[in-house]
């Protein structure tokens, strides 16, 4: 599942389940602002992967996750304005 613009891609997190991290994978064609973050179920943040902007290029953003609890978390990405919301499960 991808979320794509003329302007970005925007591929899924994998290995989806993860432990303990999992990749970030997206690419921008301009310079964006990106913001990316990990909630838990209850909406409470608990990582922020990427808040910033960055220049065009292919990025593949390593998160580690060893100190958080196995369960379903939230990973949030909003780049120009256009969100993209997908499950990831962290299994110990």
């Amino acid at each position: 599942m991808s979320l794509q613009s003329d302007e970005f891609v925007f591929s899924a997190g994998y290995p989806n389940p993860f432990n303990p991290s999992f990749v970030v994978p997206f690419e921008l064609y301009s310079p964006q602002s990106v913001d990316i973050r990990l909630y838990d179920m209850t909406g409470r943040q608990v990582r922020v992967i990427a808040d910033s902007e960055l220049p065009a290029g292919t990025y593949n953003i390593l998160v580690d996750g060893s100190d958080l609890s196995s369960g379903t978390y939230l990973l949030r990405a909003r780049v120009d304005n256009v969100v993209k919301t997908q499950k990831m499960l962290l299994v110990k």
